[in-house]
């Protein structure tokens, strides 16, 4: 999800894949995402480790999703 500032979503990328290994979500947000880009996920372990911008992990728990990500 790309956020213009104060945090509104104002673009998002979504797309099938084969698994949610590191190698394959990390080749996502590199194909997908500017230079340096902020990432958010929901903490997954898989997601460690991504290169190239700032990595925010979220973990929503019980919440509704739209209370974090507006």
């Amino acid at each position: 999800m790309e956020c213009a500032d104060g945090g509104k979503a104002v673009r998002i990328r979504l797309k099938l894949i084969e698994d949610y290994s590191a190698a394959t979500l990390k080749d996502f947000v590199a194909a997908n995402t500017a230079d340096r880009p902020t990432v958010l996920t929901d903490g997954l372990s898989s997601c460690k480790g991504m290169k190239g911008g700032k990595h925010l992990p979220k973990t929503v728990g019980l919440m509704a999703p739209h209370a974090l990500l507006p």
